[in-house]
């Protein structure tokens, strides 16, 4: 395993309890994998801790039930769902993302930067 791997899987483990925090963590961890097309969204994670994580998260946040797919080797796996919330939060990267929706605390920050 990689270090990055490593320290993502550690920091999965860890209890994010405000509910503020554990959006800005789904919204960092789309931002840094996710495909985004019309609504659809499709997320590529590495392991199944993380996986597990962004499923709970997807569930929370967005009312989707999501099963991760694997796909090929290195332990990737695919969760897909539609959410137009996500879609719209996703649409302002690379632009000038709506961080205010998104980062309410000084915790929120680091959730949103940690994978």
């Amino acid at each position: 395993m990689s270090f990055s791997l490593d320290t993502k899987i550690e920091f999965s483990q860890l209890p994010i309890k405000k509910q503020c925090c554990r959006r800005a963590l789904i919204f960092g961890i789309l931002v840094g994998g996710a495909d985004l097309s019309e609504n659809d969204i499709s997320l590529y994670v590495e392991g199944d801790n993380i996986a597990d994580v962004a499923c709970k998260l997807v569930k929370e946040q967005f009312g989707r039930d999501v099963t991760p797919i694997k796909t090929g080797a290195r332990g990737i796996r695919l969760i897909s769902f539609s959410s137009k919330s996500a879609a719209e939060v996703l649409n302002g990267v690379g632009i000038s993302f709506p961080f205010d929706k998104v980062i309410k605390c000084e915790e929120c920050l680091k959730s949103f930067f940690s994978f």
